[in-house]
Parts: structure tokens; C-alpha cells; sequence
């Protein structure tokens, strides 16, 4: 059986290797965990960003307002001025 890269692993010591192999892992949890962050502040900026959008909604809905308030005065006074 002939092994790729086995050449490169010549004079390697178990202690190298069982380091390596340390190393490897401290990377992967490195890894995961920074994939975890990014996944749970993905999440929070769409939620911020519907809260915003709907912020926006309801500003639009208060700004109106006045609007609104004034075509009911309007309204009113000519109901009751007859």
C-alpha cells in the first residue's frame, strides 16, 4: 500500500503529531464557534431590520395623522353646521 504524503511525515515524532493534531482541533473549535457568532448576529440584524421596517410603518401611520384629524374636523363641522 503506498501512502501520499507519507515522505513529508519522515522523522515526525508522536509528540509533533499528538501537537498537530492539538492544534488542529483548537481551530476547529475556533472555527465553530465563530460560525455559531455569525449565525446568531445574521439573526439578530434581520430582526432588527424588520423592527426598523416596521418602525418606519407606524411613523408613516403617525404622520398621516394630522391628516387624517383635520378631513374628520372637516368633516364634522360640515355634518353639524347644517
Amino acid at each position: 500500500m503506498i501512502v501520499l504524503g507519507a515522505p513529508a511525515l519522515v522523522g515526525v515524532t508522536v509528540s509533533q503529531l499528538s501537537e498537530l493534531a492539538a492544534d488542529y482541533q483548537d481551530e476547529q473549535s475556533a472555527s465553530t464557534h465563530t460560525a455559531e457568532l455569525l449565525e446568531t448576529e445574521t439573526a439578530e440584524r434581520i430582526r432588527l431590520e424588520k423592527e426598523v421596517k416596521d418602525l418606519q410603518v407606524s411613523l408613516n401611520d403617525v404622520a398621516h395623522m394630522p391628516f387624517v384629524l383635520h378631513r374628520s374636523n372637516v368633516t364634522l363641522v360640515a355634518i353639524y353646521s347644517h
